[in-house]
């Protein structure tokens, strides 16, 4: 479950404005604030491309978590005039007045001055219940769609000090929106279109409503015509003259999926098609709309906009398509803005992060400056669909869905160039370099396969091994390697002959294993969404056995481990820190929402680096440095277990130094909750969670589990 509502409250009005210069890449951000024991250093929150408005010759565009501002002069070459950075991803925007208003999903609506397109700040915003999908601004009014939240109604009278005025729930979820006169038009998925009442804005209501065949995503809407993009059902025209009683009067199925909407002029609707590309529909006659034109795309369009001839597709991973559509019979692409894809994986070399980054790659980001990070680098060969990179000196080495591996040269990281590859059997998960060996996790027809790359430009596979299931991850260990084997949990696998590797025992994860790593005889397992950390001896390879879990909050998908901490990438609850000291004993320390969902996570002595799926890539320092814990039994602990169940603890009269010096008991962050005195202590005062007891004679702590 996504619970985002501390997510932005705190830090989400503060900014750190850098200079704009040409080529920089942060000019403002904003901070989310859900966390424990970690806090932001800096980020690089660029994403995938879901949304964009034009006004005149400008395009505001959600690339990521960020909101950019491109001038589109020359179409050929759009260029960046400014950003500002988001806590969350960008879904929708609407620009009036020298203000953009941003759908910031979970962070409700985020109110930016784009006056001066050369530096554009955040002024303020407003926590909407659920996610902010639509956004649509009418005189001093901004009409937000919540999905499940409904149609939510603020006065933005004053943009800097926004308020809430009105709110109404809907049948099913609120995707967007389009205004007409006093009537609010919104997309309400498989309850089709909903026609509300905005006379009184405090109070809207329900007038009318179509009940369209597929999932209403989008609309516009023309004189007394409703315009919809119904997903699986193409265009639906919409007759609202009546707006008690609307009804459809024509439709036209396109390929794809109608994702996004624009009334282009007195005929024509154009339509973002999801895998189909743009296209263009002739309304002229409302009950037989046809298609005259169209542009299929390398991505996934998601939403459209035009301004005069130009039109500008959010094209998901591949960012700002420019359209020329001044031939509605032949639109033609004129320019493009390259954005991220989804952020995957990650692996850092020194001062260097190499995100993955799907369909775009990877990109080479410079965190010699951690609160500055800069993009210096980027390889994209076209064609290929990244899930995990792993860097060796100066190669990378690339695991490619489809194809296998690919290495790349990254002795310079402004221009990586690919020096070798190797088509694999099954799809590609995950790359593990150690020497000259690459460890390769292939899914479940591949399983796992050992590669020769002595020579990077002619790699050999040497040897293979079937693992249970899907191989998707592994980690190596001596003569070891651990396979995360899917629905089959871990497989230990002897690569001592890599031309001969073969399973020597395996232990059953209860969910589904995600990622591996492996240190000293300890794997350390992420294991989906009902099982979390799993912690396993592979002492003897041939019975591994769990010595401790804990299950986190949403999907345990990635983890790295340093020192006596495991982070665990737990999607859609962001970063987890788990004190794995006691690996029979686990215990969340730390936590960080990023706003997203969090895909990997890699770990060093001073920082932690997160690849946020949509929202690119988080820099974060953690503030926990462990509790020393001394495990062997004291006498003063008497009879009393170290879980508590019954909040009542018994404390030894000979053991308290007769009893004038007071033991403390201390909460994970090594704040006093209260004294101890010889005999019994009350505890039943206290939240269930972990505890330490302090004895004022002794250097170690007793770990004490209090539970309900």
């Amino acid at each position: 479950m996504r619970c985002r509502i501390a997510l932005c409250p705190v830090l989400g009005m503060l900014t750190s404005i850098a200079a704009a210069l040409p080529g920089t890449e942060l000019s403002t951000f904003s901070l989310p604030a859900g966390s424990l024991n970690v806090r932001t250093v800096g980020r690089w929150p660029y994403g995938p491309t879901q949304a964009v408005c034009m006004a005149g010759s400008l395009a505001y565009v959600g690339n990521g978590a960020a909101l950019q501002v491109l001038d589109l002069s020359e179409p050929s070459a759009p260029r960046v005039r400014s950003d500002v950075f988001l806590p969350s991803i960008v879904e929708d925007i609407a620009v009036a007045d020298g203000y953009a208003y941003v759908a910031n999903e979970w962070c409700g609506l985020r109110i930016v001055d784009v006056s001066d397109p050369d530096s554009v700040f955040e002024v303020s915003w407003c926590q909407t219940p659920d996610v902010a999908f639509g956004v649509e601004v009418h005189d001093t009014l901004a009409f937000v769609c919540d999905r499940y939240g409904g149609l939510r109604v603020f006065s933005v009278a004053d943009p800097g000090f926004p308020r809430p005025v009105g709110s109404m729930s809907l049948p099913g979820p609120a995707y967007d929106l389009v205004i007409h006169d006093t009537l609010a038009l919104v997309a309400a998925d498989a309850s089709g279109l909903r026609v509300v009442s905005i006379a009184d804005p405090r109070s809207p209501h329900e007038v009318g409503f179509v009940d369209t065949p597929g999932y209403s995503r989008d609309v516009g809407v023309r004189d007394s015509l409703a315009f919809v993009a119904d997903w699986n059902n193409g265009l639906r025209v919409v007759d609202i003259s009546d707006p008690a009683v609307p009804f459809e009067v024509g439709s036209l199925v396109t390929p794809g999926y109608a994702e996004g909407l624009v009334v282009l002029d007195d005929t024509l609707v154009g339509i973002a098609s999801n895998t189909d590309g743009l296209r263009v529909v002739n309304t002229a006659n409302p009950a037989a709309p046809a298609e005259v034109g169209s542009l299929d795309t390398d991505g996934r369009c998601l939403s459209v906009d035009a301004c005069g001839t130009i039109a500008c597709l959010a094209d998901y991973h591949n960012g700002i398509r420019v359209i020329d559509i001044s031939d509605p019979f032949e639109p033609a692409e004129t320019g493009h803005h390259e954005t991220p894809g989804p952020a995957r994986k990650l692996c850092r070399r020194d001062s260097l992060v190499f995100i993955c980054s799907q369909e775009q790659g990877f990109y080479v980001i410079d965190v010699s400056d951690p609160a500055l990070p800069v993009d210096i680098g980027h390889w994209h060969r076209g064609g290929e669909e990244l899930w995990n990179v792993f860097v060796q000196d100066t190669l990378v080495y690339v695991a490619d869905y489809y194809h296998g591996l690919r290495i790349v040269d990254v002795a310079d990281p402004t221009t990586p160039g690919e020096v070798g590859d190797l088509e694999l059997p099954g799809y590609t998960f995950a790359a593990v370099a150690l020497d000259t060996l690459v460890y390769m996790a292939c899914g479940s027809s591949g399983g796992l396969r050992i590669v020769d790359a002595a020579d990077p430009t002619r790699p050999q596979e040497i040897g293979s091994c079937a693992t249970g299931h899907v191989a998707r991850d592994v980690s190596v260990s001596g003569t070891l390697a651990c396979v995360a084997d899917g629905n089959a949990g871990l497989q230990v696998v002897d690569v001592s002959d890599p031309t001969r590797p073969y399973v020597v025992g395996s232990l059953d994860t209860p969910s589904y294993a995600f990622e591996v790593e492996v240190r000293d005889s300890i794997a350390y397992a992420a294991d989906g969404s009902s099982s979390g950390l799993r912690i396993v001896s592979i002492a003897d390879p041939s019975m591994p056995v769990e010595l401790g879990n804990l299950q986190t909050g949403s999907c345990a998908y990635g983890l790295d481990v340093w020192e006596s901490v495991a982070y665990v990438a737990d999607q859609y609850d962001g970063l987890r820190l788990v004190d794995v000291s006691d690996p029979g004993f686990p215990f969340e320390a730390g936590y960080f929402d990023t706003g997203g969902y969090v895909d990997g996570v890699v770990a060093t002595d001073s920082l932690i680096f997160a690849a946020d799926h949509w929202n690119g890539l988080h820099i974060m320092k953690s503030l926990y440095t462990g509790i020393r814990v001394r495990e062997t039994p004291q006498p003063w602990i008497g009879r009393a277990s170290t879980v508590l169940a019954r909040g009542r603890l018994s404390l030894e009269q000979a053991g308290m130094t007769n009893g004038q010096v007071p033991m403390t008991m201390s909460d994970i962050s090594g704040r006093k909750v209260m004294d101890l005195k010889p005999g019994v202590n009350d505890l039943s005062t206290l939240a269930p969670g972990v505890y330490f007891l302090r004895h004022p004679e002794e250097t170690g702590l007793r770990r004490l589990l209090l539970v309900r």
